[in-house]
C-alpha cells in the first residue's frame, strides 16, 4: 500500500517539475509587430495661391470662405474650428461640408455657415465666438490632393 502511495507521489512530483521546466525554458512567443496608424501627410497650399479668404458677416453670426484661384480644383472638403463661450466656459466647435466645383468655374464662394446650431429654420448661435479656423482639403482635376488653412479673429 505503501508503495502505490510512493509511485503516486514520484509521478506526481514528476508532473509537477516537467511543468516547471517547460515554463521556464520555453521561449517567449514573439510580439507581433503591428502596424501603427499611418498619418497621411497632405501637401499644402498657401491661401494667397488659391485667393483663399474668409469673412464674416456683420454680426459675426456665420461666416463664408472665398477661393478666386479655383482653376482645376474639382471638389473641396472643409472643416471650420471655432471657440464659443457658454456659461461652463469655452467650447470649441466643428463644422464640415463639401463643395462639388464645376470645371467651368473660376470662383468659388461658401454659402454662410452659421456659427451656432439652426432646426426648422430657426438658429440659436454661438456668443463670444472667436479663433475661426478653416482648414480645407482640395481634390484637383488631375487627382492630386492638397490643404489650405486661415484663421479669421473676431
Amino acid at each position: 500500500m505503501k508503495t502505490k502511495y510512493f509511485v503516486a507521489l514520484c509521478v506526481g512530483l514528476l508532473l509537477i517539475a516537467g511543468g516547471v521546466f517547460f515554463f521556464l525554458t520555453r521561449k517567449p512567443a514573439q510580439e507581433e509587430e503591428t502596424p501603427g496608424i499611418v498619418e497621411e501627410q497632405i501637401p499644402t497650399q498657401s491661401p494667397d495661391v488659391l485667393g483663399l479668404s474668409l469673412e464674416a458677416k456683420p454680426d459675426n453670426t456665420a461666416v463664408k470662405f472665398t477661393i478666386s484661384k479655383a482653376d482645376g480644383i474639382k471638389s473641396i472638403s472643409y472643416e471650420l474650428n471655432y471657440t464659443a463661450k457658454t456659461d461652463e466656459g469655452e467650447l470649441i466647435r466643428t463644422t464640415t461640408g463639401s463643395i462639388d466645383v464645376k470645371s467651368t468655374d473660376k470662383i468659388v464662394e461658401s454659402n454662410y455657415i452659421v456659427l451656432g446650431t439652426c432646426s426648422s429654420g430657426h438658429c440659436k448661435y454661438d456668443k463670444g465666438v472667436s479663433d475661426v479656423k478653416l482648414i480645407i482639403k482640395i481634390i484637383k482635376q488631375d487627382g492630386k490632393i492638397y490643404q489650405s488653412s486661415i484663421s479669421l479673429s473676431l
